[in-house]
């Protein structure tokens, strides 16, 4: 029987976090009579979790959702938003250790492999804006 209550409870935590995850059409939903009024071409872009130059902040917002970062860039031509998204990559790693028992009588150097879980936060997207609308875009290219 604890053996079920366990199994309960990560299938909650589970169900809890992909319940936290904002998609596009989670967005959209919240926001369906702003997206209803976009030209289709848009419409498909945010559908698919993109923005392009031209875009406003509200339709970024949607097809991204809110930044991870935000920085303000001032030039020659004034001030302009960034927009950066950020992705965490977990994997593990597998690590020797080596190790020597100094103890008398002990067996010497001894070898063994640990999992090491890795956090990597990296960069996704870079969104720049300048009056609210998209000026520029910058995206990984190639995968990661």
């Amino acid at each position: 029987m604890k053996r079920f209550w366990i199994w309960a409870a990560v299938a909650l935590s589970g169900a809890m976090l992909a319940g936290c995850a904002s998609t596009p059409e989670s967005r959209i939903e919240k926001n369906r009579p702003f997206f209803d009024s976009l030209p289709l071409e848009r419409q498909a872009r945010i559908r698919g979790g993109e923005t392009d130059v031209g875009f406003s902040a509200e339709e970024t917002r949607l097809a991204l959702g809110e930044p991870s970062r935000v920085y303000v860039r001032k030039d020659a031509a004034g001030e302009a938003a960034i927009w950066e998204y950020r992705d965490e990559v977990r994997r593990y790693e597998r690590q020797r250790v080596d190790w020597v028992d100094g103890r008398p009588g002990g067996k010497g150097t001894m070898s063994g492999y640990v999992n090491v879980l890795q956090s990597l936060d990296e960069v996704r997207t870079r969104v720049e804006l300048r009056g609210g609308v998209v000026t520029a875009v910058e995206s990984l290219s190639g995968g990661r």
